[in-house]
């Protein structure tokens, strides 16, 4: 940050309060993480949800399974009995049994024995049917016990069968779904990292071209133009670079013609003292003559005294410590000895100088309201031909006072009006045209007036020439 002290010196300070943090991954990195990271939450959110139901479903079904296999035993098993084909061991039944099937035949003279308890055995001798799930040490069995009631001649017989299974069959079906679920897993995986790979070098791609913009402009380049594409965020980056670009090109353009004028104004002045200086020194000047040297001398002096205050009013009217001393001011009476010492000058130039004031007193800085009058006055004077007209006028409108100069002199274009205030804008525009300044007057002017809390604007004259015409609140911001 830059700060013009009183007396003009500038100084530089590093501007505080910002920190810059560079991230340890890229915009490209993140989003292949988020990615990846997604589909390994949604995958193990759907294995936690799914497998508990694919367990209870696997499980129903394999009880269901072998219900059905326990009727069929025990249809086939009665079938026989009837028929005197079996005993009652059951051990014929094993060969039409699947491997993993265990067939025990129960009797009133059966014992508990693997899975099967003495309850099992009760339940079922007294003609209940049994679908339970057992456990016999480190394994779990399926049971599905029939009991089986034949009556015949000599007596009634009763027994039960029981079908057994390990319920590790139903992991078959659970370890193939977790199988095609990881696969399904991986596969997601590749085709969300190849997504988000591609997403993320179109997004980042914008930003890396903007970005080097940026260290372009740093480096002084201008006029840089950014492609404009990618998400509506990322081009709104690259349509503000390309703005910032046009901006700073402008802006450094004006500041060069500022300059140029700036030194061109101080040429002039330097060029006639070092004429007359180097003439004195060789005595080629008459001794009748020196007064008059003297007299050329002072004013180019008073011209360079000018524009350098000129130069360190503005300075100091941009600066953030830009004082305001208030007081109780009366407008008509500062104003009017503005007008006596303004009077005598245009009498000289042979311009009619009218000042009309109202009788208003405010707070504000009586300095400040004079130096905004004087250059004002002296741009008008400026430009105002001989035997012209300049007219200063002060009055109150509600609660702003109105101070207005006008002159007959060749006035402003529309166009010159949104510019007027802006350093070299009149004097390259009009230079050679007309007597010009650099400008400096007028945007000191601008920018006391601001600090001052009021406005200002350039309009056209109805004495011919151009208006310009200042409102201060009458009670100034500190009050």
């Amino acid at each position: 940050m830059t700060i013009i002290r009183d007396g003009g010196a500038v100084e530089h300070q590093p501007v505080s309060g910002v920190t810059v943090q560079r991230g340890r991954t890229t915009i490209g990195g993140r989003i292949l993480g988020v990615a990846a990271l997604s589909i390994l939450i949604a995958s193990v959110t759907s294995l936690a949800i799914a497998f508990p139901l694919v367990r209870g479903a696997a499980t129903a079904q394999a009880q269901e399974e072998l219900a059905q296999r326990a009727d069929l035993v025990a249809d086939l098993v009665e079938r026989e009995v009837r028929t005197g084909g079996i005993g009652f061991d059951g051990r014929e039944l094993n060969r039409i049994l699947e491997r993993d099937m265990v067939v025990i035949t129960v009797t009133d003279e059966s014992r508990p024995a693997g899975p099967v308890t003495q309850a099992h055995i009760d339940a079922l001798l007294e003609g209940e049917n049994l679908s339970v799930i057992s456990r016999m040490g480190n394994q779990s069995y399926f049971l599905e016990g029939r009991a089986i009631e034949i009556e015949s001649e000599d007596s009634e017989l009763e027994f039960a069968v029981i079908v057994a299974q390990p319920t590790v069959i139903t992991i078959g079906p659970i370890q193939e779904l977790i199988t095609r679920m990881a696969l399904a897993t991986f596969a997601g995986l590749a085709v969300a990292l190849a997504i988000g790979y591609v997403v993320a070098e179109r997004t980042a791609r914008p930003l890396k071209s903007a970005a080097a913009a940026a260290r372009r402009m740093a480096t002084g380049e201008r006029n840089i133009d950014v492609e404009v594409k990618g998400a509506l965020e990322v081009a709104d980056i690259s349509e503000a670079l390309n703005q910032l670009s046009s901006h700073l090109a402008h802006s450094e353009n004006r500041q060069r013609e500022f300059f140029m004028s700036v030194s061109h104004e101080l040429r002039t002045p330097l060029t006639a003292m070092k004429a007359y200086g180097e003439a004195l020194q060789d005595g080629v000047i008459p001794t009748s003559d020196l007064p008059r040297v003297g007299g050329v001398l002072v004013q180019e002096t008073d011209r360079l005294t000018r524009l350098v205050s000129d130069l360190l009013e503005l300075g100091r009217a941009q600066a953030v410590d830009f004082p305001l001393v208030e007081s109780t001011c009366d407008v008509a009476e500062l104003l009017s000895l503005a007008a006596s010492s303004w009077k005598l000058r245009c009498q000289k130039e042979a311009i009619d100088f009218d000042f009309h004031s109202e009788s208003i007193v405010m707070q504000t800085d009586p300095v400040r309201l004079r130096q905004i009058v004087d250059n004002l006055v002296e741009n008008a004077l400026r430009v105002t031909p001989d035997h012209g007209r300049i007219q200063l006028s002060v009055q109150s409108d509600s609660e702003d006072v109105l101070i207005t100069v006008d002159d007959s002199g060749p006035g402003l274009a529309d166009e010159d009006f949104a510019v007027a205030f802006e350093p070299a804008m009149l004097f390259s525009k009009y230079q050679g045209q007309r007597p010009v300044g650099t400008g400096l007057g007028l945007a000191l002017v601008q920018r006391l007036v601001h600090r001052m809390g009021g406005t200002i604007h350039a309009t056209h004259s109805p004495l011919g020439g151009a208006r310009f015409v200042v409102r201060l609140p009458a009670s100034q911001p500190g009050d």
